[in-house]
């Protein structure tokens, strides 16, 4: 199922990220400083200076809240690959097998050598079905729960 979304453009400031993400400015700062971003279109802002973001780095920036309200270690999970998946979600937002869900993998027990996270998303849209296997743990993100009500606030704001 298409989605229709009629798409804010950007960039965006820092205070209307925060709240249309669901993320501390504060948060958002310290993410900044740690290195975060460095995959984003606007890396980094400068001490004291506004922070600005792309549409896919809003998108980014809200998986990664939600990731880290799941407890996630998101130095174990790089916002490259974050970015991609939104990428993925954006590009296929009007096609009729479209990326609508992440799936995050554990397995193996944590810090052994077998340990392995595995990123997918819906099975529906690969080309060719994956044997997940146990995982140890499984979290599932409903991708269009996460960016359409961050995309709707952005709206508001511009």
């Amino acid at each position: 199922m298409t989605l229709n979304l009629e798409l804010p453009s950007g960039p965006f400031a820092s205070k209307d990220v925060s709240p249309a993400v669901g993320i501390k400015a504060t948060t958002v700062s310290t993410w900044g400083e740690r290195g975060y971003f460095a995959a984003f279109d606007h890396p980094d802002a400068g001490k004291g200076r506004t922070r600005f973001f792309s549409l896919l780095d809003v998108l980014t920036l809200a998986l990664m809240g939600q990731c880290n309200a799941a407890a996630m270690n998101l130095p174990e999970l790089p916002s490259e690959q974050l970015r991609r998946w939104a990428s993925n979600w954006l590009t296929t937002l009007h096609a009729s097998r479209r990326v609508t869900h992440l799936h995050v993998r554990y397995y193996g027990k944590p810090g052994a050598d077998d340990s392995r996270t595995r990123i997918t998303p819906n099975d529906d849209v690969l080309s060719e079905p994956i044997d997940h296997g146990t995982p140890r743990l499984h979290i599932a993100f409903d991708l269009d729960a996460i960016f359409v009500p961050a995309i709707t606030a952005l709206r508001d704001v511009t």
